[in-house]
């Protein structure tokens, strides 16, 4: 007998020789063995479907999870570990090549500095993925559209200013 269920449990000393029709077992015994197997049989299924469901829905998060701006712009753009990284604005352009293009406050001690930087979200162009910043458009002798340095933290109405005069500049 199990000591759970108190179904019996056929084990080789307990099963019963095979005499062909000479031993009939009751109807009563096969049906509770057959329920024992079955309900055994599901609570397995049960458990390896809810296993693997269980790892899809961790893989599935992982890879959809949502990108850290911070860090592929501190990596791609080689700023120091130090710096304190804060989003102003993100968008995508669209035009003949996808872009998306970001503006950032970089803090370096008491210095800010509003900072833009791009990547390419077109997959058959060369560069696909990783942020650069702007180059320089042709008579420009610094990157002034795309860097502003400032004394203390910007007001709003600054850093409006500072993209509003850049974006002749994209």
């Amino acid at each position: 007998m199990h000591r759970r269920t108190g179904h019996r449990v056929l084990t080789m000393e307990t099963q019963p020789p095979v005499l062909g029709d000479r031993y009939r077992s009751s109807n009563d015994e096969k049906l509770q063995l057959n329920d024992a197997l079955l309900m055994r049989r599901a609570r397995f299924g049960i458990h390896a479907l809810l296993a693997g469901a269980a790892i899809y829905a961790v893989i599935f998060a992982w890879h959809w999870r949502p990108e850290d701006l911070t860090v592929s712009l501190r990596h791609d753009l080689n700023l120091p570990a130090t710096t304190k990284i804060e989003l102003i604005d993100k968008r995508i352009e669209h035009s003949f090549a996808d872009f998306q293009k970001a503006w950032f406050l970089v803090q370096q001690g008491s210095q800010y500095r509003l900072v833009a930087a791009s990547r390419c979200t077109d997959l058959s162009r060369q560069g696909y993925g990783s942020w650069s910043r702007p180059g320089l458009a042709p008579g420009m002798v610094t990157p002034a559209p795309f860097d502003h340095a400032f004394g203390a933290r910007p007001s709003e109405s600054e850093i409006e200013q500072c993209m509003r005069y850049s974006d002749d500049w994209w």
